[in-house]
Order: C-alpha cells, then structure tokens, then sequence
C-alpha cells in the first residue's frame, strides 16, 4: 500500500508518495525523483535549479 503524507506549506499543498513501494511508480519515477507535480499535471524532475523551481511554483 502506498504511503502518502499530505501537508500545506506557505500556501502549496504538497502531498509525498513513497515510490519505491510500487513497481509502476518506480519505474515512471525513479530516476527522475524528486519529481514535483502541478495541479495542471505538469512535471519538474530532478535536476531543477531554484530559478526553474521558482518558476513551477508561480506557473
């Protein structure tokens, strides 16, 4: 069963999921981990600099 922690932090809601307790997940995500994800489904993986994170953040 996946593990989720949901939390609220200056005004985005981030919710953390364990890959590595699902083979489908790991595989669409491990090398890519941290990977952050918009409401609107877009994706920021890992690398990203403050600037691109910045960006996401405010898109």
């Amino acid at each position: 069963m996946l593990q989720v922690q949901q939390l609220t932090l200056g005004g985005f809601n981030l919710e953390e999921l364990d890959v590595s307790e699902s083979d489908g997940l790991f595989h669409r995500y491990g090398l890519r981990i941290p990977v952050l994800q918009h409401p609107d489904k877009r994706e920021l993986d890992w690398p990203f600099s403050q600037l691109e994170l910045s960006d996401f953040l405010r898109s």
